[in-house]
C-alpha cells in the first residue's frame, strides 16, 4: 500500500507534470510540422499551386510551423511560460490542421464525404490559428499574466469573438475553389451574417485591449522587461508595414513574403519570452531575425519599384522586372548593415561602439554630478549601454570594502566578472557586471570595454574614498567630542561642582558662628563669590550638554521636551520606548534635533497636533516628527536656519535628514543617525 501511494504521489509532483507537459507540447509542436510540410508536398506534387485555394497556404503553414516550434520552445524553455506557450501551440495547431484541409480539398479529385469534411475545417479553423495571435498573445506576453485583474474581459471577449467569427465564416455559403468546386456544407447565410458582426465587435475591441496592454506593459516596465516587449513590437511593426504594402506585390510573393513577415512575430515572442535562455542560440537567433527582417525589407522594396515602375513602362514587363531587381540588389549591403546593427545594439547595446559607451559616462562624469552620486551613474550606464545583467561597483576602504551602487535586475545566472579599479598603482575599488540573460560569462569584447570605462572611473573613485576618508574623520572627531563633553559635565557637576558647594556650606556655618563681628562682612563677601562661582560652572555645564540627558535619559528627557514645547492649542504626542544605552553624540544630536523639529511644527505648521514617534533598526536610530498642519514648507519657516541645522547635525554622524510631505498630509521629519558609530577614546 505505501508504494502504490509513494508512486502515485511522484506521478503527480510538479516535476512530473512539467515533464509530462513539455513532452505533449514537442510532440504537438512536431506533428504540426509533419502535417503541415507534407501537405505542401502534397500540393507540389499535385502541381495544384496555382489553384485560388491555395494562394494563402504558405502563411498557414508558416504559422503551422513557427508558432507551433516557437510555442513547444516557450513552454519548455526555463524562465518561458507554459500559458502563452500554450496559445502559440494552439494557434500552430489550427494552422496546420488549416494548411491539411486545404490540401485535401484542393487536390480531391471528387466530391466525396473526406472532401466536404476538409473544405468545412478549412473554412473555420484558420480564423482559430490567426485571432489568437492577434489579441491573446499580446495580452499575455512576455510572461503569460494579464496586466491586471479587470483585462480578464478583454481575454474573454477575444476568446468568445474568435468562436463566433469561426462559427459565422463556416455558416457562410461560399464555394470552395480547387481542383473541383465544392460548395460548403452546413451553412446558412442568416446565421452567418449575424454571428461574424457580433463576433467582429467582440474581436475589434478586444484588439484594442491587446494593444493597450502591451503600451500599459512598456510603460510599467524597465530594463530587461521593456526590452521584451518591444522586441516583439519592431516584429509586429514589419509585419504591419508589410500587410499595408502587400496589395502591390504580384502573386505569389505576396503570399510568401506574407509568410515571411508573419514568422518574424513568433521568433521574437519566443526570444522574448524566453528571456533569450534558447539553449545559447542567441547568434544564431540575431542572424535569423536580420535575414528575415532584410528579406521582408527586400521583397516590400522590389513590390514597391515594380507597382512604380509598371506604369511607365506599361508593355516591358522584362524591364520593369530587371530594373526593380537592380535598384533592390544595390540596397542590400547598406539595408544588411544597417539592420545587423540595429539588431545587435538591441542585443548587445552600444558594444560595437566603445566612444559612445565612454562619451555617454563622461558626460554624465562631467555634468556636475556629486562625488557620492558617480557609483550610481556608472553602473546605470553600464548596465544600459551594453545591456548587460548587472553591476556593482564596490569601493576599497581600508582592510574592508563596501557597496557603493548596483544595477541591473535579480540575481545573475551567469559567472559574474570582476575588474579591478585602480589608481597611481592603489586598489581604489573593482567593477563586478553579470553578463547578459542566456550568455554564462561576459564575453572578451565586452571585458575590453569595461576596461576601458574603468580606468575613465578610477580617479573618481579615489576622490569618492577620500570623501569617505574624510567623512569617517568628522564622525570620529564629533563622537570624540561629545564623549568628552559628557566627561568634563560629568566632572564639572560631580567635582568642581560639589567641592564649590562644600566651600559654601562652610562659610554658611562660619557665618552663623561671626555673627555680628567685623570679620561677618568678609564672610558675607567670599560666600557670594562662591555662589558666582557655582552658578557659572553650571552655566558652563549646561552648554556643554543638555542636562536632562544626564538626569533623566534620551527617553525621559524626549518626554519632558514634549510636555515642555506643548500649547493649549497643539497638543504633542510621544511614542519614544525605552532605549539602550548610546553614544553621547548621538543622544545630543537626537536629542536637538527634536527640539528643532518640534519647535518648528509647532509654531510654524499650524497644525493641531504633532507625534514624535523614535524606534530603533539594526544600525541605526530613527527620529521622526510628524505634524497635521500645512505642509513641508510651512515646517521650515523658521528664518532659515533650522532645517539645515538639522541635516548638519545628522551628516556629522554619517545619517540623513529628510523633510517631506506624510503620509496623508502635514510634514514630517524624519533623522535616521547611525548607532555603531566609531567611539575614539579621549
Amino acid at each position: 500500500m505505501t508504494r502504490v501511494s509513494t508512486s502515485a504521489a511522484r506521478a503527480g509532483s510538479p516535476a512530473r507534470a512539467v515533464a509530462r507537459r513539455g513532452t505533449w507540447a514537442a510532440a504537438l509542436a512536431l506533428a504540426c510540422v509533419v502535417t503541415s510540410l507534407a501537405s505542401l508536398v502534397v500540393v507540389g506534387r499535385d502541381g495544384a499551386w496555382g489553384l485560388p485555394a491555395a494562394a494563402h497556404l504558405p502563411v498557414d503553414a508558416a504559422i503551422g510551423v513557427v508558432y507551433a516550434v516557437v510555442g513547444a520552445a516557450v513552454v519548455l524553455a526555463r524562465g518561458g511560460s507554459p500559458r502563452l506557450g500554450g496559445v502559440l501551440l494552439a494557434a500552430g495547431a489550427f494552422g496546420s490542421l488549416t494548411v491539411c484541409a486545404t490540401a485535401v480539398a484542393a487536390t480531391a479529385r471528387e466530391v466525396d464525404t473526406t472532401a466536404l469534411v476538409a473544405v468545412w475545417v478549412q473554412s473555420w479553423s484558420w480564423v482559430l490559428a490567426t485571432a489568437p495571435l492577434l489579441t491573446l498573445v499580446p495580452l499575455l506576453f512576455p510572461d503569460g499574466r494579464l496586466p491586471g485583474r479587470g483585462w480578464w474581459a478583454a481575454a474573454v471577449a477575444a476568446v468568445v469573438g474568435t468562436l463566433l467569427v469561426s462559427a459565422g465564416v463556416a455558416a457562410f455559403p461560399e464555394p470552395f475553389e480547387g481542383r473541383l468546386t465544392i460548395e460548403r456544407p452546413l451553412t446558412d447565410e442568416s446565421l452567418a451574417r449575424v454571428l461574424v458582426p457580433a463576433g467582429a465587435v467582440l474581436l475589434l475591441g478586444a484588439l484594442l485591449a491587446a494593444a493597450a496592454s502591451l503600451v500599459v506593459r512598456v510603460r510599467r516596465a524597465t530594463g530587461l522587461a521593456r526590452r521584451q516587449v518591444l522586441v516583439v513590437a519592431v516584429a509586429a511593426a514589419v509585419l504591419l508595414a508589410h500587410t499595408l504594402v502587400v496589395g502591390s506585390i504580384p502573386a505569389p510573393w505576396d503570399a510568401w513574403t506574407q509568410a515571411v513577415a508573419a514568422c518574424l512575430v513568433p521568433v521574437a515572442i519566443g526570444v522574448a519570452a524566453t528571456r533569450h535562455r534558447l539553449y545559447d542560440l542567441d547568434v544564431a537567433v540575431c542572424r535569423g531575425i536580420v535575414a528575415l527582417s532584410l528579406a521582408v525589407c527586400l521583397a516590400a522594396v522590389y513590390a514597391a519599384l515594380v507597382a512604380l515602375a509598371q506604369p511607365l513602362l506599361d508593355g516591358r514587363p522584362g524591364l520593369v522586372v530587371a530594373l526593380a531587381a537592380g535598384v533592390t540588389g544595390l540596397l542590400v549591403r547598406p539595408l544588411a548593415l544597417r539592420l545587423h546593427r540595429g539588431v545587435d545594439r538591441m542585443y548587445y547595446g552600444d558594444r560595437g561602439d566603445p566612444q559612445a559607451v565612454l562619451g555617454a559616462l563622461s558626460a554624465r562624469l562631467g555634468g556636475g554630478l556629486d562625488v557620492a552620486e558617480v557609483p550610481a551613474a556608472v553602473c546605470d550606464t553600464v548596465v544600459g549601454t551594453l545591456r548587460l545583467g548587472g553591476a556593482r561597483l564596490e569601493l576599497a576602504l581600508g582592510q574592508e570594502g563596501m557597496t557603493a551602487a548596483t544595477a541591473g535586475g535579480p540575481e545573475p545566472v551567469g559567472e559574474p566578472w570582476r575588474l579591478t579599479l585602480r589608481h597611481r598603482g592603489e586598489e581604489v575599488g573593482a567593477l563586478v557586471v553579470a553578463p547578459r540573460p542566456g550568455e554564462r560569462e561576459v564575453a572578451a569584447r565586452d571585458r575590453e570595454l569595461l576596461e576601458s570605462v574603468g580606468g575613465l572611473v578610477a580617479p573618481s573613485l579615489a576622490a569618492l574614498r577620500l570623501h569617505h576618508d574624510l567623512q569617517r574623520s568628522r564622525e570620529a572627531v564629533v563622537v570624540a567630542r561629545e564623549e568628552e563633553r559628557r566627561r568634563v559635565r560629568r566632572e564639572l557637576h560631580d567635582g568642581v561642582g560639589a567641592a564649590l558647594a562644600g566651600v559654601r556650606l562652610q562659610l554658611d556655618t562660619a557665618l552663623a558662628a561671626v555673627a555680628g563681628q567685623p570679620v561677618e562682612p568678609l564672610l558675607r563677601a567670599a560666600g557670594a563669590g562662591v555662589e558666582a562661582a557655582t552658578t557659572d560652572v553650571r552655566a558652563v555645564s549646561d552648554d556643554l550638554r543638555p542636562p536632562a540627558l544626564d538626569e533623566l535619559g534620551l527617553s525621559g528627557s524626549l518626554h519632558a521636551l514634549a510636555r515642555r514645547v506643548a500649547t493649549p492649542d497643539v497638543r504633542v504626542e510621544v511614542d519614544v520606548p525605552r532605549l539602550p544605552p548610546l553614544p553621547a553624540a548621538v543622544e545630543v544630536a537626537a536629542y536637538r534635533t527634536a527640539s528643532e523639529a518640534l519647535v518648528n511644527a509647532v509654531r510654524h505648521s499650524g497644525g493641531t497636533r504633532v507625534l514624535l514617534r523614535v524606534e530603533t533598526t539594526p544600525g541605526a536610530l530613527v527620529l521622526d516628527v510628524l505634524d497635521d498642519g500645512r505642509g513641508a514648507g510651512a515646517a521650515a519657516r523658521d528664518g532659515g536656519q533650522g532645517v539645515p541645522s538639522m541635516r548638519l547635525r545628522a551628516a556629522e554622524l554619517g545619517g540623513t535628514c529628510e523633510v517631506g510631505p506624510g503620509a496623508d498630509h502635514g510634514t514630517l521629519v524624519r533623522v535616521r543617525l547611525p548607532v555603531a558609530v566609531p567611539v575614539v577614546a579621549p
